[in-house]
């Protein structure tokens, strides 16, 4: 098959077609129309084999993962997600049909249009996906925007897709964590309820609890002080062994999306499954815990801060 005949045998069947569209998918590149009172919100991820999905982990699933990860930061923002762009490299011609399936499975979903992209041969299997979304000017929730006194939340679960990944590694496919890392669910619904309510302020934790709090922290000149406990609860009754591990798993894990966001005491949190966590305190950057002691013992934060490409 040519170029041309993959893109519009596997990439063009996505279901969705949203109101502000006015070129689609087909033509050199996509039109899109905004309402008064509202921008766009953009933002691209990419993912490789071997890198963000073991080798021998489902292509289908993989791409699906990939433009739910990059949905995730739709929710971060609050938009409402409505674009998907993806670019694919193929090392064989074979990949294209579960790629293809993956990326209409996470498109339909959700709700998303995909939009446009480009399909390319390379020695390694991969996938560029750029997500845009709307939302009512003014009204993003950012990382600059936390303040001293603010309460810490997070939405969704912490450390089990890591531990999903660590299961899977070992061969244990069917292990109790394995879904939260083979399935991701973007916020979306609960980011744009936040920022309806008046958050400002939230980041997806993508890259693990301990770095992307900090990223807040640096952003608003502040710093947290963040409860272990309070995580740890989530979990059922760890054994005294295995809480380095899920400490770990909570802390620098990544790949949870979640959302991580601040609000003043006396806003009222909408009627989503947040967790209070912490606070914003007036100290050097950084995060810290309030609770120096587990089970009596004293513990130091001496993990890595979470997934870096470069280090």
């Amino acid at each position: 098959m040519s170029e041309f005949d993959l893109i519009a045998g596997h990439f063009l069947r996505g279901a969705i077609r949203q109101p502000e569209t006015r070129v689609a998918n087909g033509d050199d590149a996509s039109i899109h129309a905004l309402a008064d009172g509202h921008e766009l919100v953009v933002s691209t991820d990419t993912a490789w084999l071997g890198i963000h999905w073991p080798k021998d982990f489902p292509l289908d699933d993989a791409m699906d993962r990939a433009v739910c990860a990059a949905l995730s930061d739709l929710a971060a923002m609050g938009a409402k997600a409505r674009w998907i762009w993806t670019a694919i490299t193929l090392q064989h011609q074979d990949q294209a049909l579960l790629m293809g399936q993956g990326i209409v499975r996470a498109a339909d979903r959700h709700g998303v249009e995909i939009a446009g992209g480009d399909t390319t041969s390379g020695q390694q299997c991969g996938i560029t996906v750029t997500v845009a979304g709307i939302i009512p000017e003014k009204t993003a929730m950012c990382r600059h925007q936390a303040h001293v006194g603010d309460h810490v939340f997070v939405l969704g679960s912490l450390g089990r897709s890591a531990l999903g990944l660590a299961e899977w590694q070992k061969g244990k496919h069917d292990g109790d964590y394995v879904p939260y890392f083979t399935h991701i669910t973007p916020q979306l619904f609960a980011g744009e309820l936040l920022a309806k309510a008046g958050i400002r302020c939230c980041i997806d934790v993508s890259d693990g609890l301990l770095q992307d709090a900090n990223h807040i922290c640096e952003a608003s000149h502040c710093a947290m002080r963040l409860d272990l406990n309070c995580l740890l609860d989530a979990f059922p009754s760890p054994k005294h062994r295995e809480k380095d591990v899920l400490i770990q798993a909570v802390l620098t894990g990544g790949d949870d999306y979640a959302l991580l966001f601040t609000a003043a005491p006396s806003m009222v949190i909408p009627e989503v499954a947040a967790l209070r966590i912490g606070q914003c305190v007036a100290a050097k950057h950084g995060v810290y815990t309030s609770t120096p002691f587990l089970d009596n013992r004293p513990y130091l934060m001496d993990y890595p801060r979470g997934f870096d490409h470069f280090t």
